[in-house]
């Protein structure tokens, strides 16, 4: 088990498709320790910001349904940010009940629902979004990244190849493109897609962190190096591509560089476990048990992740 900072974007991409049991081993290491940045922050609606002020005060008496339209809506959108998805749902449907064509409470119950994983109902409140409405493209790329979470790439595919018929330079909708493609084995076309992105957007650090992403998916080490480097002067405090950065160090052999970087990332016990996972996906077996030996004299007591691999490698090896 690699220690990671959470699920960040990368979404399960798919690893099918290699060639070798060895590039397979390297990929679900990818997979398991990279974190991406997972394109470019959707466009928020603006909404009253006086409206904020009095409603702390409203709900803890209870009296959501007394609350305006708009702050309504407000509330809504910084609990759907700050990942209160269950509030959020109440405040976003609570505001259908007064405006049903609330074009702004379909989009935020839309994101809600897709949050909490109920794909069905999210998809009829973004579907209820007219073509004309201001939302209506963020209601797409929403659709978009919906289906692919439900495995249907084909349908996202569609629906984000619409947005960009409409928008040719959308960031958002260029990075789920590359991202679909990514999912699909189709990594060169993935590539060229990033590269867009980082080109149209050269002051982003996500552009230049989501094509070391897809480097490294290639085995790319020195090219997604230089990618996260890149990004890394952008966001020089961002723990994800410093986690990112210390992996591709860490494929390319270059072990101090590594450690560096994932001890700036997760800490230093974490940082050897995942030195040492990214030597076990390289078959590189006494390197692995070397640094997951150091993971646990670190920290003895309290980190069982170097434990779980270290057993993992004597499994392997009998």
């Amino acid at each position: 088990m690699m220690e990671n900072l959470g699920n960040s974007g990368t979404d399960g991409r798919r690893a099918e498709g290699l060639k070798s049991s060895c590039c397979r081993s390297v990929r679900m290491a990818i997979f398991l320790i990279v974190l991406v940045l997972s394109g470019c922050t959707t466009t928020a609606t603006k909404l009253p910001a006086e409206t904020s002020k009095r409603i702390p005060e409203q709900i803890e008496e209870g009296k959501i349904s007394n609350l305006p339209l708009d702050a309504l809506l407000h509330q809504g959108y910084s609990y759907l940010d700050s990942g209160d998805f269950s509030l959020a749902s109440l405040h976003f449907s609570t505001a259908l009940s007064r405006n049903p064509d609330s074009t702004t409470a379909l989009l935020g119950l839309g994101k809600t629902l897709s949050r909490l994983g109920k794909y069905p109902e999210a998809l009829q409140a973004l579907n209820a979004i007219p073509a004309g409405a201001t939302e209506h493209l963020i209601a797409l790329l929403e659709k978009g990244r919906l289906l692919r979470w439900q495995r249907d790439i084909e349908g996202a595919r569609e629906v984000i190849e619409s947005v960009i018929d409409i928008e040719p330079k959308n960031l958002e909708a260029l990075t789920e493109l590359a991202i679909i493609y990514d999912w699909q084995g189709k990594e060169i076309e993935a590539e060229n897609l990033f590269r867009d992105v980082a080109s149209l957007s050269p002051g982003q650090a996500f552009a230049q962190g989501n094509l070391g992403f897809n480097l490294l998916l290639q085995q790319k080490y020195d090219l997604a190096i230089q990618s996260f480097s890149r990004a890394l002067s952008l966001a020089p405090t961002d723990k994800k591509l410093h986690n990112n950065l210390a992996l591709a160090y860490a494929l390319s052999g270059q072990e101090q560089k590594a450690l560096q970087h994932f001890i700036t990332a997760v800490g230093e016990a974490e940082a050897f476990n995942n030195l040492g996972y990214a030597y076990m996906s390289q078959g590189h077996q006494d390197k692995a048990r070397e640094a997951f030996n150091k993971a646990l004299q670190l920290k003895p007591r309290f980190y069982t992740r170097a434990k779980t691999n270290l057993n993992q490698l004597q499994i392997s090896a009998q």
